[in-house]
């Protein structure tokens, strides 16, 4: 057995923290029906949200795979906390199914009275159903 590097403890500990929130997250869905749950919104840039990326950069970087911003300051009311978890989410799977060599691509920007961002890879996809 090989001892672990350095990127694959941080990539490690970004997954924990990741399930952690996720466990979090079901323990207030469950709590949810016997209250409403709380959303704080606020006024924020959904470009500095989306800068979420930064908070799994060690995992991209042990895992060979580039992340790529292209990030446009959107002024939204929103959750920041909340938006952050949706954010990581689609940047986790990003990076769970995107080999080494692959890049990873998340965009925010504004289009008409609406904010956008998305989250494109190389991975392998979803396979069509049949």
């Amino acid at each position: 057995m090989a001892e672990p590097t350095a990127g694959q403890l941080a990539s490690l500990r970004d997954e924990i923290l990741r399930l952690a929130r996720i466990v979090d997250n079901l323990r207030a869905l469950a709590s949810a029906r016997a209250a409403a749950l709380q959303l704080t919104q606020r006024r924020c840039d959904l470009a500095d949200i989306a800068a979420a990326a930064d908070s799994l950069s060690s995992s991209f970087a042990a895992a060979g795979v580039c992340i790529e911003r292209r990030l446009t300051a959107v002024p939204i009311m929103g959750d920041p906390g909340r938006l952050h978890e949706v954010i990581t989410n689609p940047l986790a799977n990003a990076l769970k199914f995107t080999q080494a060599g692959g890049s990873v691509l998340i965009e925010a920007w504004p289009h008409e009275r609406q904010a956008r961002i998305s989250v494109s890879d190389t991975g392998i996809g979803i396979p069509p159903m049949s």
